[in-house]
C-alpha cells in the first residue's frame, strides 16, 4: 500500500495536462471527483502518505492539492501530509481544501453537485499556512489567553518553515492581528 496510489495510472495524463493533481484519502472520493469532472485525482487509500508516494507524485507535477476529509481525523491526516510533503519536496507547490461541516469530498459532491465541487476545487484552496491557522484555531480557544499563547506557539514553527522571509513576515503580521 505504501508504494501505490489509486488511479494514478488513469489520471497521469490529465495530471500532466492540468499541471496539478488532487490527493484524496479514499478511492470513492477519486471516483466521484472524476464523475464530477475533476479527473486529476489520486488517493493514498487511507494510509499515511509515504515518502515513496510523495516522490512518485513529484515526478508528475509540482502542484498538488490535498483534499482529505473535513472531519477531525482527516484534518490531522492533512497536517501530517503537509509536513511529509514539505520535508521530502520543499519546492512542491501545495494547496489544501477544507470541506465544510466535516464532509468528505464524496459527500460534498453528493450534497452540492458537480459544478459547485469544480468551483470549490479551483477557487477555495488554501495555502498550508492558512490551513495551519484554521487547524490550530479549532484546537485552541482564542477567547482565553492560554489558548492564544498555545495557538501562537503552535504556529511559530510552521511560519519558520516558510521558504520566503516575505511570507514569514506576512504570516507573522496576520497572526499578530
Amino acid at each position: 500500500k505504501g508504494h501505490f496510489l489509486f488511479n494514478l495510472n488513469f489520471a497521469k495524463e490529465e495530471v500532466r495536462r492540468q499541471k496539478q493533481l488532487i490527493l484524496f484519502e479514499g478511492f470513492m472520493d477519486v471516483i466521484h471527483a472524476a464523475e464530477a469532472g475533476v479527473k486529476y485525482g489520486v488517493a493514498s487509500l487511507g494510509t499515511s502518505l509515504t515518502d515513496d508516494q510523495i516522490q512518485l507524485l513529484y515526478r508528475y507535477t509540482k502542484q498538488m492539492t490535498i483534499a482529505y476529509d473535513g472531519d477531525a481525523p482527516g484534518q490531522k491526516a492533512t497536517l501530517r501530509a503537509i509536513h511529509n510533503i514539505q520535508s521530502i519536496s520543499p519546492s512542491q507547490s501545495l494547496k489544501v481544501l477544507i470541506f465544510p461541516s466535516g464532509l468528505d469530498p464524496d459527500e460534498f459532491i453528493k450534497k452540492y453537485g458537480s459544478q459547485r465541487f469544480q468551483e470549490f476545487v479551483s477557487e477555495d484552496s488554501l495555502t498550508p499556512i492558512r490551513f495551519y491557522r484554521y487547524f490550530y484555531r479549532q484546537k485552541f480557544s482564542l477567547t482565553l489567553d492560554e489558548g492564544k499563547l498555545k495557538y501562537i506557539q503552535a504556529l511559530l514553527p510552521e511560519i519558520s518553515r516558510l521558504n520566503s522571509a516575505i511570507e514569514q513576515d506576512i504570516s507573522l503580521q496576520e497572526v499578530s492581528e
